[in-house]
């Protein structure tokens, strides 16, 4: 019996084939669609860049901002912070360096208290002395004389659409403020800050970097808390504390009292 070969199907030349470059069609993506509306209008019905974030706390109809008191390592950090979130610095006030000096390509204009001259064109100030009593004094006056205080908030930080900023708070690179949370007027928070929830910071509150608060801590105004510290739940810090750096707290400090260690404990002869 002969075996009968197997037909083929002969394939179609190449040149006859359809290009997939040319019949895939690429999916445009979805668009944002407008979420509920909510009483606070700065919620992001959808995902946002950093430089975003940032801005729905530092946004204002004025857009120039000059620094008082910038030229130091403290300055230069807030004005770089400044210059990622995108805001146009106009200039920097200092009693060290000379008009025409510059510090990270911004002009120094004058001595600090030239900031008066500065308030009928509009500008925003940012006081940034690392001294919690001093920022916090020159804040009041600032606003006293009618003056207009920016806040700062790196695009690396993150802060819950549920935090409370106050007026002239600056946060910088890579810190977290949790939902409930309540930063108060002037206050200072320094990179790698963690301030967790419903904790309540007072003005002019200064962290140095890598201070994390558990929580519902609360700190007193002008207090300082040194690098690195940490403050255990629930605990409060009075007004013009001190916390030294590294420390870990697990009790209530003083008013005006200086404390180190872990466990945190007053030094002797700096109690209020």
């Amino acid at each position: 019996m002969a075996i009968r070969p197997i037909a083929r199907k002969s394939s179609p030349p190449l040149s006859s084939l359809p290009s997939k470059a040319a019949s895939f069609s690429p999916r445009a993506p979805a668009a944002c669609s407008p979420s509920t509306p909510s009483p606070r209008t700065w919620l992001p019905s959808c995902r946002r860049t950093p430089l975003e974030r940032a801005a729905r706390y530092t946004s204002s109809p004025v857009n120039s901002v000059i620094l008082v008191n910038g030229p130091g390592g403290q300055g230069r950090v807030v004005l770089d912070a400044l210059q990622a979130s995108g805001r146009h610095v106009t200039g920097v006030l200092d009693d060290i360096l000379q008009p025409g000096a510059t510090v990270l390509g911004a002009d120094v204009l004058g001595p600090v208290s030239s900031w008066k001259r500065r308030l009928d064109a509009g500008y925003e100030l940012v006081v940034v002395t690392g001294n919690p009593a001093l920022r916090r004094d020159l804040a009041e006056d600032i606003l006293a004389a009618g003056g207009l205080l920016a806040r700062v908030v790196h695009p690396s930080a993150t802060v819950s659409r549920h935090a409370s900023l106050g007026r002239g708070v600056i946060i910088l690179a890579g810190s977290v403020v949790g939902p409930d949370a309540t930063i108060g007027d002037y206050a200072l928070l320094n990179a790698n800050c963690a301030v967790d929830h419903d904790c309540v910071l007072g003005s002019g509150v200064t962290f140095g970097p890598g201070v994390t608060l558990a929580g519902v801590v609360t700190v007193g105004d002008s207090a300082f808390i040194g690098a690195g510290a940490t403050i255990m739940p629930g605990v409060t810090i009075g007004e013009n504390a001190v916390v030294g750096a590294g420390s870990v707290v697990i009790r209530p400090v003083p008013a005006g009292a200086t404390v180190a260690g872990n466990p945190a404990r007053p030094l002797a002869g700096r109690s209020a």
